[in-house]
């Protein structure tokens, strides 16, 4: 079975290789079908969770195994899909789907039930985790049986598990005192004198400590005992101050007064991207733009006014309303539409923001009320309609409506 990465154990690896860690901290196994790897979030069918008793990286990937026994397992089932979880990056008290495999039941491994006989196998899983350095799992050292590394550290450990005595190996005779529990007694020495191969401990003890309380004594005077000049370590005057014509070379931080910026692009405008760093806008590509600012957002340019035309359909009412959208996402304060034909004369004006607006239409040249039209907003769009007919909604078929927008 192939393990292939979810999209979050993508994201936990991308977040590895910039310096974040991945724990893994179990391995589950089902016979749940087959799913979309990319957006699994876990098994379709989990049936049993197994710890991690050792994990090995090499190079690209990441080796997990685990032990696995029936004992508990009431029914058989066939292996079909396996899940890595880690911990999830952000909360260590939460785990990811990290990597997700799948077996088609045909090929799919038997686990048969612990009523026909018990099995005890050790597994393992291999898994991508590319050059990320901070690797490591949940290791579980309370398992049944003796793991491969527990076994390696008994064979490994030197510090006698088994209690053989010193009569056991011939040594009943040898004083059974540590090296650090010796107590040599010394004097210390009168003079610094060199230590001599060969002599007894006593002696080398006393030059010893003759030699490290003078050392001592040495490093506590704080008078300049040997006397060394300013000149000598070239060091600078104790009192010295600058002007700014004094710095020639680098560039000033936004804390020490500059622009952290040795260069700008030149008809941008330069703005407090935040309290510690400077941003720029670049600039208007609108002939009459307005600098414009949300709350607590970035400014930036928007249009004075904008303009464009449709042709009608015919169509009217809440069922068939006009849209226009706005693709700098700047809703207007108010649309101005007439219509382009000698024969009548159409104005509506919207007020998006009102929700609300008004249309007269003079088609027989006897003059007309104004008309009601209901408004509405949704994302970059204004839509409008009419309840009562196409050419007060400024929708006469195969005519030709102009507009102009205000923008706030």
């Amino acid at each position: 079975m192939t393990l292939q990465l979810t999209n979050v154990g993508l994201n936990a690896l991308l977040r590895a290789m910039s310096g974040d860690k991945i724990i893994f901290s179990s391995v589950q196994i089902g016979n749940g079908d087959p799913q979309d790897i990319s957006s699994a979030t876990g098994l379709g069918n989990p049936l049993k969770t197994l710890t991690i008793t050792k994990i090995t990286v090499n190079s690209n990937n990441a080796t997990l195994e685990t032990s696995f026994n029936n004992s508990d397992v009431e029914a058989g089932f066939r292996l079909k899909e396996v899940g890595i979880f880690a911990q999830n990056q952000d909360d260590a008290t939460e785990e990811i789907l990290y990597a997700y495999g799948t077996e088609p039941e045909a090929t799919a491994d038997y686990i048969a039930a612990s009523s026909g006989s018990i099995l005890e196998t050790q597994l393992e899983f291999s898994i991508f985790v590319g050059n990320a350095e901070n690797i490591s799992a949940i290791i579980n050292e309370s398992l049944a049986y003796a793991t491969k590394a527990a076994f390696e550290a008994h064979v490994e450990d030197k510090g006698n598990p088994h209690e053989v005595t010193k009569e056991q190996v011939g040594l009943g005779n040898v004083p059974n005192v540590a090296t650090n529990d010796q107590t040599p007694a010394y004097s210390e020495a009168k003079n610094l004198i060199d230590l001599s191969s060969g002599e007894k401990l006593s002696v080398a003890f006393g030059k010893l400590k003759k030699a490290v309380a003078s050392l001592i004594a040495h490093i506590k005077n704080v008078e300049n005992p040997h006397e060394v000049t300013a000149k000598q370590v070239k060091a600078a005057e104790e009192k010295r101050s600058h002007t700014a014509a004094d710095i020639t070379k680098g560039t000033l931080s936004v804390q020490r007064g500059g622009t952290g910026k040795s260069s700008w692009v030149a008809n941008q405008m330069v703005y407090a991207q935040s309290t510690s760093t400077l941003g720029v806008i670049e600039a208007s590509k609108y002939s009459s733009g307005l600098l414009r600012q949300r709350p607590n957002e970035a400014p930036y340019w928007g249009p004075v006014s904008v303009t464009g035309s449709y042709v009608g359909t015919g169509g009217y009412g809440s069922d068939n309303p006009n849209s226009l959208a706005f693709d700098d996402g700047e809703i207007p304060n108010i649309i101005v539409i007439t219509a382009q034909n000698r024969n009548f004369i159409t104005l509506a004006v919207l007020f998006p923001y009102a929700g609300r607006g008004i249309t007269f239409n003079d088609s027989d040249g006897n003059g007309s009320p104004a008309y009601r039209l209901e408004v509405s907003i949704s994302g970059k769009a204004v839509s409008w309609y009419s309840p009562k007919s196409a050419a007060l909604q400024a929708n006469n078929y195969n005519i030709t409506f102009v507009w102009h927008a205000l923008c706030k």
